[in-house]
């Protein structure tokens, strides 16, 4: 018999890193759909987006531990649910 080794800790992470940030980016869409249409918006939209993207609040966290696991979804879920209509 054989047992499963697989440590699946890196990919739930992941999942959660890749559920909030897609979370966070469609708000930040929600508000570039109802807000103004000017240049100076469009900017900072992008900037805001950018910083989502590549700096975000999990980014600077990615850590493969148990805790850190729990830390994460505990972040992922309430902000993937505030976006439900």
């Amino acid at each position: 018999m054989r047992r499963m080794d697989m440590d699946m800790t890196m990919w739930s992470c992941l999942a959660a890193v890749c559920i909030a940030g897609m979370a966070k980016v469609r708000a930040v869409l929600l508000v570039r759909r109802h807000g103004a249409q000017d240049s100076v918006s469009r900017l900072a939209i992008g900037s805001v987006l950018a910083y989502i993207l590549l700096g975000g609040s999990e980014v600077g966290y990615l850590r493969v531990s148990i805790y850190q696991e729990v830390i994460l979804w505990a972040s992922a879920l309430p902000q993937s649910l505030s976006i439900l209509r």
